[in-house]
């Protein structure tokens, strides 16, 4: 069934891994329409036959969501209640129930790396899916213990877990928690079969299907977790791997010809590396670490090494306002020598 398979071993989640997954396009041509990969048929529609598919949708990344849902007739509640639901408009989550046959399935397996498909939603992180045999009322009580989480100080935080590229390394760092995998799974007011999480790689996409093991010995009536520096960290390094992984795609689609032989996994490596050293000088936007990166990738590493005057050094090291280093920096490539900057085939870039 799974072209790739993983697992936690001994605890209590269990992961299973579809990878690759073929991508729906725009389908352009093709009838009937797919309303998602063939490979996951059984994830979102397999037995038991009496479990729901839902998901979460973020409608502050999806333009128009409510209005679409309405139009579809598709069950849906927010995750806010009172004030902020009423504060946030249509940017807040949504939970909703699908059907197999909903425009909204089709376009949440939609991938369009160029941007160009305004219905493609898989590329904008905007949902995860789950399974399970509650109606929607009680689903939706039960997920909304975890939209904000408690500090180890007693303060509460907001946790976005319908973000796909957080709840993939979320739920891998909760699996060797009994009490937190627990409150998930097996809440009191609803129980989830499956959590469905769609992952972007380097070279397209799976799918992570989570899932607790039946006959892991679980604790009853579990708290959510904690919002803890460990859960923060790992949150934080999810986001960092994913704008590494980005940044990466998009060089590799914006200068084909120069990278042709450069191989994806090493251009990766170097990205990361490249933004382990620049972030900590203070240049943290992702416009400004492209710009850098593209640098570095056309002229090679240390690219600022190649300054004779050593200014470019100078600047990375300086402090001050991001946008106007980064001013700098570009004023300063501009007057230097091209020749000084020709990539490993001895041309200039």
């Amino acid at each position: 069934m799974t072209d790739g398979a993983g697992s936690f071993g001994a605890l209590p989640l269990r992961l299973e891994v579809i990878d690759p997954v073929d991508m729906l396009d725009t389908q352009f041509g093709i009838w009937p329409l797919k309303q998602f990969p063939d490979q996951l048929a059984d994830t979102l529609f397999g037995q038991p036959s009496e479990e729901q598919l839902f998901a979460v949708v973020d409608g502050a990344i999806i333009p128009g969501l409510v209005d679409f849902l309405e139009a579809e007739d598709l069950a849906h509640k927010s995750l806010y209640t009172g004030d902020l639901r009423d504060e946030m408009g249509d940017a807040q989550p949504f939970l909703v129930e699908l059907t197999p046959d909903s425009l909204l399935l089709r376009h949440l397996w939609t991938a369009d790396a160029n941007g160009d498909t305004p219905t493609a939603f898989l590329d904008k992180a905007a949902a995860i899916l789950m399974r399970s045999t509650a109606p929607l009322p009680a689903l939706h009580r039960h997920l909304r213990r975890f939209t904000q989480l408690q500090t180890p100080a007693d303060a509460r935080v907001f946790f976005r877990f319908w973000d796909p590229v957080s709840a993939a390394r979320y739920f891998q760092h909760i699996a060797r928690q009994p009490a937190a995998s627990a409150a998930w799974f097996h809440g009191r007011s609803a129980t989830l079969s499956s959590i469905i999480v769609p992952v972007e790689t380097l070279t397209g996409w799976s799918v992570w299907t989570v899932k607790l093991d039946p006959e892991f010995p679980l604790p009853s009536d579990a708290s959510p977790p904690l919002m803890d520096a460990e859960t923060e960290d790992i949150l934080r390094l999810a986001r960092y791997d994913m704008a590494v992984l980005e940044a990466t795609k998009l060089l590799l689609r914006t200068f084909p010809d120069q990278l042709e032989n450069q191989d994806p996994r090493r251009l990766q490596a170097d990205v990361d590396t490249l933004y382990r050293r620049i972030i900590p000088k203070g240049i943290e936007t992702k416009s400004s670490l492209f710009i850098i990166a593209t640098w570095e990738a056309l002229y090679g590493p240390g690219f600022e090494q190649r300054d004779p005057d050593g200014q470019l050094a100078e600047i990375l090291d300086a402090e001050g306002h991001e946008d106007k280093r980064m001013e700098r920096l570009i004023d300063r490539m501009n007057a230097l020598d091209p020749t000084l900057f020709t990539n490993p085939r001895g041309e200039i870039a």
